[in-house]
């Protein structure tokens, strides 16, 4: 019995008992791998057993992908990676889950003891509405490496600071926040800031080692000078969803540590992408996504 894929460049896998055995030796040889598992599963012994040792005896991640309540699963205490139904708003003590790696859900006031999850590396959060308009709340993650924060309330990014493996971070329709250069993120190596009209013209000064920038449907910038004169180890910056106002561009092509740089054609701009050598720019053969992910 072959290994059912549900996304084979992913190692993203769906558990079935038939192929336990190939399962268990495939996580050995991908420590990244994902693995599926839906309730009736655990019921089974062998089921059960390979959840466990992923859990607690791997790297790779095992998900639970067909429960109803968090009530059905709170027994299990290995599972690593975890996604609240968006529609059920229900009371989560994640105190409950020690083990987690992945944690993705919609912001409500039921949801408990964040703090506790010292493992996770990896959060989605949407909607997130702090009545402190800041992070302080996630600033006790100490392991989280990637954040993405969809929409919400707060204007400040107070917290992350404290943040020493964080390595990505998504911001995404949030017309609130505010960046402050008093408070530097310098574990960051990728930001993804899309739709937020408020952010500071200088809000690089925040991220002194970004290796990746996009910009998305955000403020229209004057010049893109300051950022590529002070971000010195930037090698990808994306600009397709902005408007950078400066008429001369042809400095652009002077940084040769940006090895890409995504832009869409502007009519009052002197470059246009067909004087960048290779636009647009390939990776491994293939075009290369906008946005990219790093962490599936």
């Amino acid at each position: 019995m072959a290994i059912e894929f549900i996304s084979e460049q992913h190692k993203n896998i769906t558990y079935t008992e038939e192929a336990n055995s190939l399962i268990k030796k495939y996580v050995l040889e991908n420590p990244n791998a994902i693995v599926n598992f839906k309730l009736n599963d655990l019921k089974k012994k062998n089921g059960l057993e390979l959840f466990e040792f992923i859990g607690n005896e791997s790297d790779a991640r095992n998900q639970i992908s067909d429960y109803e309540t968090i009530e059905s699963i709170l027994k299990y205490k290995s599972l690593k990676g975890l996604f609240i139904n968006e529609h059920t708003k229900p009371k989560v003590d994640m105190s409950n889950f020690p083990n987690l790696r992945l944690l993705s859900c919609d912001w409500n006031l039921k949801i408990l003891n964040i703090s506790t999850l010292k493992k996770l590396q990896q959060f989605n959060l949407f909607q997130y509405k702090p009545k402190s308009k800041n992070l302080m709340e996630l600033s006790t993650l100490s392991s989280l490496k990637y954040l993405k924060l969809g929409s919400g309330n707060y204007e400040s990014l107070k917290g992350l600071n404290k943040l020493k493996n964080l390595r990505e971070l998504r911001i995404y329709s949030n017309r609130s926040v505010k960046t402050d250069d008093t408070i530097i993120l310098e574990s960051v190596e990728a930001l993804y800031i899309s739709s937020c009209k408020s952010y500071d013209h200088d809000f690089y000064k925040s991220f002194p080692n970004l290796k990746i920038l996009h910009l998305e449907s955000s403020n229209d910038l004057e010049s893109l000078k300051p950022i590529l004169d002070n971000l010195i180890n930037l090698k990808e910056i994306n600009i397709c969803g902005i408007k950078v106002l400066e008429e001369d561009n042809t400095y652009w092509k002077d940084y040769k540590n940006i090895t890409t740089l995504n832009f869409f054609n502007r009519k009052h701009q002197k470059l246009k992408t067909k004087d960048f050598e290779n636009y647009p720019y390939k990776q491994d053969g293939q075009w290369k996504g906008i946005p990219r992910t790093i962490i599936e």
